[in-house]
C-alpha cells in the first residue's frame, strides 16, 4: 500500500539561532515521520503573498505545519493555513482562525482578561505605568523570546522610554506588562480523542542567578550557547507534594485557556507564580517548538510518548478528523 505523502512546512529563511532552530526540527519531524512509515518530505514558504505550487501539482494528503515566521515576520505566520483549508489539504495543530486570534500578545491578554483568566496587568497610559513597580517589555507579535534581555525589565516609570527604545532598535510594536517576580511554568497541552491531555507540568528553573538580575528567559537563554543564562535555566517535573494544588490550579487554567481559545492539536500555556503563590497567564503559544530536546517534546516523554509517536500522533489528529480512507489512516493514540 502506498504511503501517505506529508509535507513538513516551515518559513525559516535566515541564519539567527531561532531560523536554524526552526530547519532542524522540520528535518527532525520529517526523520520522524519516515520511520513511522509515512513518504514525508521537506517544503519552504515564502513571498507576498505566500504561494504553496505543490499544493495542485504534488498534493500531499497532510502538511505538518512548522510555520513560525514567512520572510522573517511573525505576523504572517497563519498565512498559509487559509490556503490550505481552500484546497482541503489537513494540516496539523491549531487552526488558522486560533492562529490569528493568538498573533498579538495583547489581543491575547484582552481575551484573557474578558473571560476572567488571570494575566499581568498590561496599562496603556504612562501614567498608570509608572505606578508598577516593575515592568518587562515585550514585542507584540514577536515570540521566542526576540527582544528580550536582561534590560527589558524596568521600574515603571521608564517603562515607555524602553518600549520606544526597543521599537527603535528591533522594530515592530512593543508593550510593558507588569514584571510578576516568582517561579515560571509552562504547561503543554495535547489532543487526544475527544479530549485534551495537560502533560507533566514543567518548571523552569533559575540557578546563579545574581540578587539584581530578573528571573526570566530571555533570547539568550534559549538561543545564546555561550550565554550563563543558557546553562543555568534548566526545566524540571518533578515536585515536592506541597505543590500538588498548585500543579492543578495550573491545570486547571490550562484546559481554560484551551477552551477560550479555540485551540487544538496542541499548544503551550506559559505561567509565572507570584511569591504568595498566584499563577499569572503570560501568553498562549499555539505553534509551540517540536524540535527533539524541546520543552513539548520532554513533556511528552515524561508522559510515556516517545519522540516518534508523539509526532505520529500529531499527525493522526488532523488525519482522522478529515476522515482519509481508514485503511491507512493511523489513529490518534488514545493518551
Amino acid at each position: 500500500m502506498k504511503p501517505l505523502s506529508i509535507i513538513v512546512l516551515h518559513g525559516a529563511s535566515g541564519d539567527d539561532p531561532d531560523e536554524r532552530d526552526t530547519r532542524d526540527t522540520a528535518e527532525a519531524i520529517r526523520a520522524a515521520l519516515s520511520r513511522q512509515g509515512f513518504d514525508a518530505r521537506l517544503a519552504h514558504v515564502s513571498g507576498r503573498p505566500a504561494k504553496l505550487p505543490w499544493a495542485a501539482k504534488d498534493r500531499p494528503e497532510l502538511v505538518f505545519n512548522m510555520v513560525e515566521a514567512i520572510d522573517r515576520d511573525m505576523q504572517r505566520a497563519a498565512e498559509v493555513l487559509p490556503l490550505l483549508e481552500e484546497v482541503g489539504i489537513p494540516y496539523t495543530g491549531c487552526s488558522a482562525a486560533a492562529q490569528l486570534a493568538a498573533l498579538s500578545k495583547t489581543a491575547q491578554k484582552n481575551l484573557m482578561s474578558r473571560h476572567g483568566l488571570p494575566t499581568p496587568v498590561w496599562p496603556q497610559s504612562g501614567p498608570a505605568l509608572a505606578k508598577l513597580d516593575r515592568v518587562i517589555v515585550k514585542s507584540v507579535t514577536e515570540h521566542a523570546s526576540l527582544g528580550i534581555d536582561a534590560q527589558s525589565v524596568v521600574s515603571g516609570a521608564h517603562a515607555t522610554e524602553e518600549i520606544v527604545r526597543r521599537e527603535a532598535r528591533f522594530g515592530g510594536r512593543f508593550f510593558a506588562e507588569e514584571y510578576i517576580p516568582g517561579r515560571e511554568f509552562n504547561l503543554s497541552l495535547l489532543e487526544c480523542g475527544e479530549g485534551i491531555k495537560v502533560l507533566p507540568p514543567a518548571e523552569i528553573l533559575f540557578q546563579d542567578i545574581t540578587s539584581d538580575a530578573p528571573c526570566i528567559v530571555d533570547y539568550a537563554a534559549k538561543w545564546d550557547e555561550t550565554a550563563h543564562s543558557y546553562h543555568h535555566t534548566p526545566r524540571r517535573f518533578t515536585f515536592p507534594e506541597r505543590d500538588n494544588a498548585l500543579l492543578g490550579l495550573l491545570s486547571d487554567l490550562a484546559r481554560r485557556t484551551w477552551q477560550i481559545f479555540g485551540l487544538s492539536g496542541y499548544a503551550r500555556v506559559d505561567f509565572r507564580v507570584d511569591e504568595g503563590g498566584r499563577p499569572w497567564i503570560l501568553e498562549v503559544n499555539t505553534n509551540p517548538c517540536l524540535a527533539p530536546d524541546a520543552g513539548f517534546a520532554a513533556a511528552a516523554e515524561q508522559a510515556g510518548m516517545g519522540y516518534d509517536a508523539l509526532i505520529a500522533h500529531l499527525a493522526a489528529l488532523p488525519l482522522a478528523a478529515a476522515e482519509k480512507d481508514p485503511r491507512h489512516v493511523p489513529h490518534p493514540q488514545d493518551c
